[in-house]
């Protein structure tokens, strides 16, 4: 489930892709940080479920990396300079993810292990 990038270095991103057949898995990939939510984890979260959507998977597995599924969103992130405008952008990212999972036309199936916290119970 590892992507190479063009140099043959590993690609470090925080949710990792994979179809086998009518299957995808989609791996929350931030193990040091018990897979903890940040905008760009949801940006991919979301991204990832409508790619195996739009390749005919007809189920979508969501894992987490590690000893954990997911433990909510991380609260060491440092917070956003942000207006309220780009505040209300942000948590509407946040919800993109509920609301692609909920209206999509393929189960999702969380496997769940460890912790499941926050965002993580969503």
């Amino acid at each position: 489930m590892s992507t190479l990038t063009e140099t043959g270095h590993r690609e470090r991103r925080p949710v990792r892709y994979d179809r086998t057949g009518p299957v995808a898995v989609v791996e929350l990939h931030r193990p040091h940080r018990l897979n903890a939510v940040t905008d760009e984890v949801s940006r991919e979260l979301a991204a990832a479920v409508r790619r195996a959507v739009a390749e005919g998977a007809r189920a979508v597995v969501l894992t987490g990396a590690g000893r954990a599924f997911c433990s909510g969103h991380d609260l060491k992130e440092p917070a956003p300079a942000e207006d309220p405008l780009e505040a209300r952008e942000r948590l509407e990212r946040l919800q993109d993810v509920t609301r692609t999972i909920k209206r999509g036309p393929v189960p999702v199936i969380a496997a769940v292990h460890g912790w499941a916290v926050g965002a993580g119970c969503e």
